[in-house]
Parts: structure tokens; C-alpha cells; sequence
């Protein structure tokens, strides 16, 4: 396949897509292409802002100084990593945030299945498929807790999937539970907001 040929991931190229694409596809693209496959679509990835890579970086190390001082079986990772989500060849995401509780599913290239826990930092150009696409792809895959955090509405929505209510919504402040642990790890969310107030 020739890896120069990048004209069927460019916005809005994912929306006329009429044959599906599958891994091969994924792993054809070039190495500067960055997209996730899901259900045979690929969805262009812009780059990130900072404020986004600011929260990120807190996110990834409140939750990892908890599972280190509580020596968890847990492991958490950070984008970008490729997460081959149902185990098939039509769909590879790189959530933001993921942790992962059984090592099996850890390989050297990517994750195989669906993670315990994936948050999702929203961008203004993927908003709807964190809020729409994703939601229900992860729940759908077997993803036990999923986080949107979204600077630009100052809001955190927290799924969890083990039952049919509808989501936990509130302000990025104060404290949130992550809810695989019972509890037991609350992240500071006033950090995410002093991001958001200083701008990076």
C-alpha cells in the first residue's frame, strides 16, 4: 500500500469514506498521520492544546502516585498507545487516559480489549466523538468506567458502565471518585481547573 497516500483521513475525508478500513489499513498510514479507526471509520486526530496536555500530565500522575503507594495490580498509560478495543480489525482508539487491570491484555505493541478505566480530555475539534461515538463504543466494549473531561464547558461526566443510570455530571472542582476503586482514589480536580483558569 502506498504510505504516501493520506488524502482518505483528511478532514472531512473520514465522513465520505465508503469502503471500510480496517488495521492494516491503520498501520499502512504514515508515521506524522495520527487517527483512530473505530467501526471501520478513521476519525482524524488534531493535536492537542496545552491546557489539554497540562490536565493530561496531572491526570496521569495523581492516578499513578495512588496505585504506587497502594501497590495496585493497576497499571495506568497515557496517549499516544493504540487500544484495539474489540479484539477485531475494525477499530483502534488512543483514549487520553486508560488503566489497565489485567496484564494479559498488555503486549508490546498495543493494549488487546477494552480497559478498566478511559478518560477522555475533549478538544473543540472531537466533541462529538467523545460525547457520542466513544461513549458508546466503550460501553459496548466492555470499558467499566469511562471520564469526559471538558475544559472548554468546565464540566466532568463520569459513566459508569456496571449500570444503566445516567452519568454523574459535575464542575472541574473540588474532588470526583474513580469509581473501579469504590472510592478508595479521588482526584483533585481544583488542579485541572487552575489549568483551565491560567490557560496552560
Amino acid at each position: 500500500m502506498d504510505k504516501k497516500d493520506t488524502t482518505h483521513v483528511r478532514e472531512p475525508a473520514y465522513a465520505l469514506q465508503t469502503k471500510e478500513k480496517t488495521i492494516e489499513d491503520y498501520y499502512a498510514l504514515p508515521d506524522d498521520v495520527r487517527v483512530e479507526l473505530i467501526d471501520g471509520v478513521f476519525y482524524d486526530m488534531a493535536s492537542p492544546t496545552v491546557v489539554h496536555q497540562r490536565i493530561l500530565i496531572a491526570l496521569i500522575r495523581q492516578i499513578d502516585d495512588w496505585l504506587r503507594r497502594n501497590r495496585g495490580k493497576c497499571i495506568v498509560v497515557a496517549a499516544p498507545v493504540d487500544v484495539r478495543l474489540n479484539k477485531d480489525d475494525k477499530t483502534m482508539v488512543q483514549p487520553d487516559v486508560l488503566i489497565i487491570c489485567d496484564p494479559e491484555k498488555i503486549t508490546k505493541k498495543r493494549v488487546e480489549g477494552a480497559p478498566d478505566f478511559v478518560a477522555e480530555i475533549v478538544s473543540p475539534g472531537t466533541a462529538s466523538k467523545d460525547y457520542i461515538v466513544k461513549t458508546a463504543k466503550y460501553k459496548e466494549a466492555g470499558v467499566r468506567e469511562y471520564w469526559i473531561l471538558d475544559p472548554e464547558q468546565n464540566r466532568l461526566l463520569i459513566y459508569d458502565f456496571s449500570d444503566d443510570k445516567a452519568p454523574q455530571i459535575q464542575e472541574i472542582k473540588g474532588t470526583a471518585e474513580v469509581k473501579i476503586y469504590d472510592g478508595a482514589l479521588e482526584i483533585n480536580l481544583d488542579e485541572f481547573a487552575e489549568i483551565i483558569e491560567r490557560g496552560y
